[in-house]
């Protein structure tokens, strides 16, 4: 939260910087454009995963709206936020599907029938 939120200032600082005296060099700009993507993604992932934006289930447009918010013109970052963001290692988008079987410590063991 917190701490990206920060990384994501300072990465703005840096592009402001670089980029008040042009020419910036492409690859830098590449660098910068993809380590601000890269966190960008993870804000909307671990806001998601926190509840910032609501109940996972029923997400909507708060995290809809986000995602337009910071990839309107990317849709690569864009599809990196929506499949982050439905990473099944979160517990709680685990148990939108449920299973039968018993809670092991790493995952789901089936019960044998």
């Amino acid at each position: 939260g917190k701490l990206i939120e920060v990384a994501i200032t300072k990465v703005q600082k840096l592009k402001e910087d670089e980029y008040s005296d042009p020419p910036v060099p492409e690859h830098v700009a590449k660098i910068i454009e993809n380590n601000m993507r890269i966190l960008k993604v993870m804000d909307i992932k671990y806001k998601l995963n926190n509840g910032v934006f609501g109940d996972p289930s029923k997400v909507g447009d708060p995290w809809k709206k986000k995602i337009d918010e910071y990839f309107k013109d990317d849709i690569n970052g864009r599809n990196m936020a929506i499949i982050e963001s439905l990473n099944p290692h979160y517990k709680k988008h685990n148990n939108l599907i449920t299973k039968e079987g018993s809670n092991v410590d790493k995952g789901y063991a089936w019960k044998e029938q």
